[in-house]
């Protein structure tokens, strides 16, 4: 193994634990619960959440044809922000806590917009997530929604459905929503300027009842060519991405409890997998303010070999670097080097629910029940006789 202890850099990892293996698991992400902080920029960087058994990795890539205008990726930059940004301010299409995607231009120019993708690593079923606050101000929100599905490869979601009328089996708008299917965009736009806080302007995608199963889904984020700015120089314009829930599947290492306790400088974590598959070890990383630190220098091992089916406990001691420590990931390590992050896990908090090892059961202590002479010959004759009739029964079917 060439380098197996090296550190990794950790992205954004979300909340959520295995509860069981061999079956779909629902799963949520939960930016609340993703170890950000209230306007911190996740633009730029690939942003990997692991929520159980499936990682899903999110990425932003700015599209523009430089014709139009510059645009201004800085318009919610009050905290250096940048067009994507992770808020938890208050309600914003129903949203508490949610990504921010918005940007300035200096002309209403179709041909810049940028996407956001979600990628998972296996497929999923059963997808929900909501797009909020999709509207019309100084130039109209367009949102096109493709996807890489199961059996229909990389599509727009409007043609899987003929009925025009209600968009893609999914779909479902606000008021404030229709389709929009100009030349530069087919997908949906806002009508009218609405409140931030209402849900007027709201898409929910929810593939629950259908047979469609995702390898991706990329939201491609655009002005649209009305407004009332578009005869000028429009103002800014903002949407936001809530919590992501869908069905998984299992992975090699079903992290099944976490717990941690701090003490002073240190604290004590404990976990436990429920099966581990060309698994190597672990690595335990602290959340801080400029990324993610390792605390582990040297991998703990696992404590069978590289396949387990059976249960397996762990107790690590660790140095936390600071008395603001409250998150913590831990990272499973593959034989081949391959790395999942779990968590983030609050300091201080437990996380499912650690099972009892089972009660073991010494053969030594059996006893068989004493059968008499008669019983011991009687039991020897049957024996025979089934033997007899079954070898005669065999001498027929060959005959």
């Amino acid at each position: 193994m060439r380098n197996l202890y090296r550190q990794i850099s950790l992205g954004l990892v979300a909340i959520g634990i295995s509860l069981t293996t061999q079956q779909a698991l629902a799963q949520t992400f939960e930016w609340s619960s993703a170890g950000l902080f209230d306007g911190e920029s996740i633009d730029g960087a690939v942003v990997n959440a692991t929520m159980g058994p499936v990682t899903m990795t999110a990425s932003v890539n700015v599209m523009t044809d430089g014709d139009g205008g510059p645009i201004n990726l800085d318009a919610f930059s009050a905290g250096g922000e940048g067009p994507a940004s992770y808020e938890d301010d208050g309600s914003f299409g129903g949203l508490t806590n949610y990504v921010q995607f918005g940007f300035d231009m200096t002309t209403c120019d179709t041909d810049d917009f940028f996407e956001i993708e979600l990628d998972f690593s296996a497929t999923v079923n059963n997808l929900e997530f909501t797009v909020a606050d999709v509207d019309q101000g100084s130039w109209d929100d367009v949102l096109e929604f493709f996807a890489d599905v199961d059996g229909f490869g990389f599509v727009n979601l409007k043609t899987l459905m003929t009925d025009t009328t209600t968009g893609a089996p999914f779909l479902s708008f606000g008021s404030d929503v229709e389709e929009d299917n100009e030349g530069f965009a087919d997908g949906y736009e806002g009508t009218t300027s609405i409140s931030s806080a209402s849900t007027d302007g709201n898409i929910d995608f929810d593939s629950n009842g259908t047979a469609y199963a995702f390898n991706s889904i990329t939201l491609r984020y655009r002005s649209g060519d009305d407004g009332s700015g578009c005869g000028g120089n429009p103002g800014a314009q903002l949407i936001g991405l809530g919590d992501v829930t869908f069905d998984g599947t299992t992975v090699p290492v079903s992290l099944i409890y976490f717990n941690s306790v701090a003490s002073g400088e240190l604290a004590t974590l404990e976990w436990q997998t429920a099966q581990e598959v060309g698994h190597a070890g672990f690595q335990i990383y602290a959340r801080r303010e400029n990324g993610w630190e390792l605390l582990t220098e040297q991998l703990i091992q696992s404590t069978r070999a590289a396949n387990s089916l059976q249960t397996n406990n762990y107790t690590q001691l660790v140095s936390l670097p600071d008395s603001d420590t409250t998150w913590l990931s831990l990272v499973d390590v593959s034989v081949n080097e391959e790395l999942v992050a779990h968590g983030p896990f609050r300091l201080g908090k437990s996380y499912g629910a650690k099972l009892a090892p089972a009660n073991s059961y010494d053969w030594r202590q059996s006893e068989l029940p004493e059968m008499s002479l008669v019983e011991k010959r009687n039991a020897i004759s049957n024996r025979l006789r089934q033997a007899q009739k079954q070898e005669a029964l065999n001498n027929g079917g060959q005959q």
